[in-house]
């Protein structure tokens, strides 16, 4: 069987030591039917919150991420009460849709 360029970067021994990915867990792969996740707090606004305290940090979010969904992300952020800068609106790359910011 052939790996994708995706799995035989991701499944590199330096690449899982960065992520932190210790040697019990599942080999990754480009599609999953199996989610293996464990919630450790309602929300993230507080570690948001202490971070940007004294730095500036970026929250991404995909908009079909099955575990951390996207309003999540929406909400954490309106918590930590900042002002906005800008509205929702398309993030173009090569006058493509890349997304929202």
């Amino acid at each position: 069987m052939r790996l994708c360029p995706q799995r035989t970067y991701m499944q590199q021994q330096s690449v899982r030591d960065a992520l932190h990915v210790n040697e019990h867990s599942l080999a990754w792969r480009v599609c999953s039917q199996v989610v293996n996740y464990t919630q450790f707090a309602p929300t993230v606004a507080p570690i948001y919150l202490n971070l940007s305290a004294t730095r500036d940090i970026l929250v991404f979010s995909g908009d079909v991420d099955s575990c951390v969904a996207y309003p999540g992300t929406e909400y954490d952020v309106d918590q930590l009460g900042y002002p906005i800068k800008d509205q929702w609106h398309k993030w173009l790359d090569n006058g493509q849709i890349a997304g929202c910011v």
